[in-house]
């Protein structure tokens, strides 16, 4: 082998654990970095939904979405109940939706409602994960 063949060889690039620009960051692929992406949306949502106020068909006022689950483990029995009998006396019989369903005289605006209630979600979380994007560069 000649001398330069060989100095070659020698001067080549010998990749080695800690040369970061040869290996990929383990802090940003693979399943330990999607767990932790996971989670962070899990808080970013658990978050928004912490700050999402309003009330029932009833007028009964929620401060946040946990009240209103509270509210519901509470009397989930109850309202079962409520629930079994109203379909053992025949159901609703209405010929709209809007008669068919219980408290519920316009749909309409609860449809549109609901759009904007997950519009504003959304743009909660997507606030979030730009905030942290961000923060993250």
């Amino acid at each position: 082998m000649s001398p330069s063949k060989k100095n070659k060889k020698k001067n080549r690039r010998q990749p080695n654990a800690k040369d970061s620009s040869i290996q990929p960051s383990r802090q940003r692929h693979g399943p330990a970095a999607a767990e932790s992406l996971v989670l962070q949306q899990h808080q970013q949502a658990a978050a928004a939904a912490a700050e999402i106020k309003g009330s029932d068909d009833c007028g009964r006022f929620y401060h946040s979405h946990d009240e209103l689950e509270r509210a519901q483990r509470m009397h989930r029995e109850e309202y079962y109940a409520a629930n079994a009998l109203y379909w053992i006396n025949g159901g609703y019989g209405g010929s709209t939706d809007d008669e068919a369903m219980v408290g519920d005289t316009d749909g309409l605006a609860d449809g549109v409602e609901g759009l904007a209630f997950l519009d504003r979600l959304l743009a909660q979380m997507d606030s979030g994960a730009n905030n942290n994007n961000n923060n993250n560069h």
